[in-house]
């Protein structure tokens, strides 16, 4: 399984530390970096088979791939 990054984005109000913490005890989830300035927005590394159960999160409005550049 392929790991991929992803944006998602929280629905207004959700606390963006609980919905963090909810997924300390899931391997597939990991936290990449949190976006200070906007608190509804967290990154994550996902297995990419795990990205339709983070979709129906119920926090969740969207997850959206982070696609990766490459410098020649």
């Amino acid at each position: 399984m392929s790991v991929v990054q992803v944006d998602v984005t929280l629905k207004s109000g959700t606390d963006e530390e609980a919905f963090i913490n909810s997924f300390d005890s899931i391997p597939e989830v990991e936290l990449n970096d949190r976006i200070v300035s906007i608190p509804t927005l967290v990154v994550f590394n996902v297995e990419d088979s795990y990205i339709d159960t983070l979709k129906s999160h119920s926090s969740v409005v969207s997850v959206e791939e982070v696609l990766q550049s490459f410098e020649a």
